[in-house]
């Protein structure tokens, strides 16, 4: 068996909702409501929903990704793709 044949296929794989998931979409009265991606002042993204800071999304989230970009790294980035955000821990 050559490894170079092998693929792997993980069936623990996460899809993430694009940053841009809420824009455009809401009512015009629960925009302001809305789920937000914002930039923090450590440069680290997060999902900012009224007072609620959420800074564990897309942690090793890699469906869609290339296997060069796998991994546990902090990310500060709004690149989202048809099912992919990359990822901020914090």
């Amino acid at each position: 068996m050559d490894v170079a044949d092998l693929v792997m296929v993980s069936v623990d794989d996460h899809v993430v909702e694009p940053a841009h998931l809420f824009e455009g979409r809401l009512p015009a009265r629960y925009r302001e409501k809305a789920p937000r991606f914002v930039r923090r002042d450590d440069g680290t993204m997060s999902w900012l929903y009224g007072d609620q800071v959420i800074t564990n999304v897309g942690l090793n989230a890699v469906a869609g990704r290339p296997p060069e970009e796998f991994g546990f790294e902090r990310r500060a980035s709004r690149r989202s793709g048809p099912a992919v955000m990359t990822s901020t821990a914090g």
